[in-house]
């Protein structure tokens, strides 16, 4: 079997194996790595998957959930030992939920900051179209209105 100019190998030059789909290589000019695009998707400069943006406000939330859920279970095993207060007062599954988002706060604000600005990033992006979409409408609205005043209508209804 020979390799073909397209990247895949095949005893016939011309045509690619039953089931293969053509992909065109190429040079990523600014690094030199080879960059392969095709319907498989795009190899090469990727964005790690705790800075992508896409679902970066439910992976946050997610995390830190998780987070919480960690600092629960070791303060409410610490309780158990004996190692920190059971309860105060009869308030026991309150005081260690308590506890446990006390601790949970500044472990998730030091450890799930990488995945706190891509969630920052997504929401000014989204804030961004948000406010271009407006723009767009109220300027669109403006052209309505000075057309209008243009032909004369003043918008008002005339009786008759």
């Amino acid at each position: 079997m020979t390799t073909s100019p397209c990247g895949w190998l095949s005893a016939d030059r011309d045509r690619p194996p039953s089931g293969a789909t053509r992909r065109h290589v190429s040079l990523d000019g600014t690094s030199g790595r080879p960059t392969v695009s095709g319907p498989i998707g795009t190899i090469g400069k990727k964005r790690s998957a705790v800075t992508d943006t896409k679902y970066a406000t439910l992976r946050y939330t997610g995390m830190r959930l998780g987070v919480f859920a960690a600092c629960f279970v070791v303060v409410a095993v610490l309780a158990y030992l004996g190692v920190l207060l059971e309860a105060i007062g009869t308030a026991n599954p309150l005081w260690i939920t308590g506890l446990a988002i006390l601790i949970s706060a500044p472990v998730s604000l030091v450890v799930l900051r990488k995945q706190r600005e891509a969630m920052s990033e997504q929401i000014v992006t989204a804030a961004g179209h948000a406010k271009e979409k407006l723009r767009k409408n109220r300027s669109m609205e403006d052209d309505v209105a000075d057309a209008d005043a243009d032909a004369g209508v003043d918008g008002s209804v005339k009786p008759g």
